[in-house]
Order: C-alpha cells, then structure tokens, then sequence
C-alpha cells in the first residue's frame, strides 16, 4: 500500500473515532456522503439514517425558510471556509448549541468536490453563560433597587431632620429660654447636622451609583465657599478644641466659575473628616493657584494613616480606623473622589503614622478668573 493511500485510510480512521465532534461530508449540493461516530452522538442520527439526506435536516424550521443552509455553503465557497454558532436540530426534535464550521473543497483542477462540516456541541457552555447573564442581570437589577432605596429613604429623611434642624437651632439662639434648654437645643441641633452628613453621603453615593450626578456651572468665589464650610464645620472642631483656618491665594480672590455646591461637599467632607480623626491641634485649609488649576489641601494633626491603606480608603464603606470607634459610613472620601474626577481634577493623600494627613485636589480653573 502506497504512503498516500496509508495515510488517507488512517485519516478515514481517526475521524471516523472522534466522539466529541461532529465531522461529516457534503456533496456540492449539500448532501451527506460521510458520517462519524461524534455526529451520531450530537445529532442522534446512524449512517444508515442519514447518508445522502441534505444538510439542512439539522437546521431549525425558521433557518430553513430563510434558506440560511445555502447561504453557508455559498460563503464557504466565497472565502473558503464558513463559521457560526447557532442552535441545530438532533433527530428526536430537541435543540443544542452548536459551533460549526463548513470548509469548500476543492480539487487540484479548481472544481467544487464538496465541503466538510465540523460541529461541536456546545450546549452546556451555552446554557453556562445564559445562566451567568441572568444572574448578572439580576445583580443589576437589585443593585439598582437597592441604590433607589437608599435615595429614597435618604430623601424622605432629610424631610423632617430639616424640621428638626431649624427648631433646633430657634431654640438654641432663643436667650429668653433657660440655659439648659438653649444647651439642650444645641446639641440637638449639632447632632441633627452630623447626621444631615451622613444622608448627604448616603444620597450622594447613591446619585453616583445610579448616574443621576449633574455638574452646575455658576459663578463663586473661594472666599464664599471657605465660609460656608467653616460654618458648618466649626461647632464638631470647638467640642473637640481644635482649631480650623482657611486661607487661599490672592490671585484666586476673584470671581470663579464652576460646579459650588461639589466644592463645598468635597471641602466640607475632607474637613470634617480631619476633625474625626484629630485630638488635638487643628485642620488647615489652603488653595493656590498653579496655572491653569487651583490645589486644595486639607491638612490636620492627627493620628495620621499607614501606607498600605492609603488607597483603598477611597474606596466605598472603606475605613481606615475602627469604625465603631470613630463612626460614619465610609463613603466621605469615595465621595470626593469621585466629585473631584467628574470636575476634571486629581485627588490623593499624604501621610505618616501619628504624623498627620494632607488630602490634596486639583481642579481646572475655568474663564472668569479675576
């Protein structure tokens, strides 16, 4: 027996024992001359049944009326090969997943002897991927009720704790109540802003989370929001005695463009984060101007944070200290950065261990600068 000839029937052979694919010939009209042990398994049918049937036999009613099995061996013999994944018929009517690829053959004259079609099931894998789109779907799905639980509950909150802010304070400033009373009323109405804070977080977070954030593009001044800042902040700063001074560069001492409301947030944020973590001493807060972008900093005395913490503390609900002991959410610095990105800026941390901290951000100045 020539080598040819040894090597073909070996071919013949190995084909004829692959169990995991389909592998089968086809006439040039699409006819099934060969037929391997893989095809009876994926498809159901024995030699007998199915040599010298068409092709499209596999194919589902729907690709038939489409004429989809001719359009596969027209663009095998357009390019030399065809390939999809698609849903085929077995011979007892149920569906599987198949991979497939229909390669022309072609004799050494140039002239169409047929193709070879090569199926693979792929059901499972399939199936797989099906069931892992449905849970990721589902994973969206609750986060997404989950995020609009928390902006609604977070809103229907600050309703009253607005109430109870403002009476507080009336009755905090009222010097025709006993002292006691006007002690009592102010520390409700500290509480009351702690607790506005941490809504305004959890809200904030969830706006972010659902990308319902809108940037605001009003006029400002440094000055202005350094106020405002200072004047929700300095009540928790005083019941710990400690001190927080605001200063910028004179050549941002003029009229600003941008999104006030973020800054504040951000700045407010960063401050009275600083005071959590500060026993004594002070924050600082600063601004300049360097070309095109201002740089913030918040500077304080505190117990300072490790290297190998530093970035995750940017993170949602990380906390770099016990929590228990110190409170809050873990959302404040997740927060600003992602205020400070959505502005156009840069944010980071400098610290060493009982060294203090300096939380920096840029952001771009825009036209109006004085």
């Amino acid at each position: 027996m020539k080598k040819a000839d040894l090597d073909e029937k070996l071919l013949k052979y190995l084909i004829k024992g692959v169990k995991d694919y389909a592998i089968f010939a086809l006439d040039p009209n699409g006819i099934i001359t060969t037929w391997n042990i893989g095809a009876q398994r994926a498809k159901g049918y024995t030699a007998e049944e199915i040599i010298g049937k068409h092709f499209s036999t596999f194919y589902t009613e729907e690709a038939k009326k489409i004429d989809h099995p001719a359009f596969e061996l027209a663009e095998a013999i357009k390019n030399g090969s065809y390939e999809e994944e698609g849903w085929r018929v077995r011979k007892d009517g149920t569906l599987f997943w198949a991979h497939v690829t229909i390669t022309a053959l072609i004799d050494e004259t140039g002239e169409l002897i047929g193709f070879a079609k090569v199926t693979r099931d792929l059901t499972e894998r399939k199936k797989y991927e099906e069931d892992l789109k449905a849970a990721r779907d589902q994973a969206v799905l609750a986060n997404q009720l989950k995020t609009r639980f928390v902006a609604n509950i977070t809103h229907e909150i600050r309703t009253p704790l607005s109430g109870i802010i403002g009476l507080s304070e009336l009755i905090a400033d009222n010097e025709t109540l006993p002292k006691d009373t006007q002690d009592s009323g102010e520390r409700i109405f500290d509480a009351s802003k702690n607790l506005l804070i941490l809504l305004n977080d959890l809200l904030d977070f969830a706006k972010l989370e659902a990308g319902k954030i809108e940037l605001e593009d009003v006029p400002f001044t440094i000055e202005e929001v350094f106020d405002e800042v200072r004047g929700l902040s300095e009540s928790n700063a005083k019941e710990k005695g400690l001190s927080v001074s605001f200063s910028f560069d004179k050549a941002l001492g003029g009229q600003l463009h941008g999104d006030y409301r973020k800054l504040r947030q951000i700045l407010l944020n960063l401050v009275n984060n600083s005071i959590k973590f500060t026993s004594s001493g002070g924050i600082e807060v600063s601004v300049e101007k360097q070309e095109d972008i201002m740089l913030f900093a918040v500077t304080d005395t505190g117990m300072g944070i490790s290297k190998d913490i530093q970035e995750s503390l940017f993170k949602p609900f990380a906390q770099g200290h016990n929590s228990d002991a110190f409170g809050g959410t873990g959302l404040g610095l997740s927060i600003c950065q992602q205020f400070v990105e959505l502005l156009g800026g840069e944010i980071g941390m400098e610290s060493k261990p009982m060294q203090g901290t300096t939380i920096w951000f840029t952001l771009p100045i825009k036209d109006g600068v004085n």
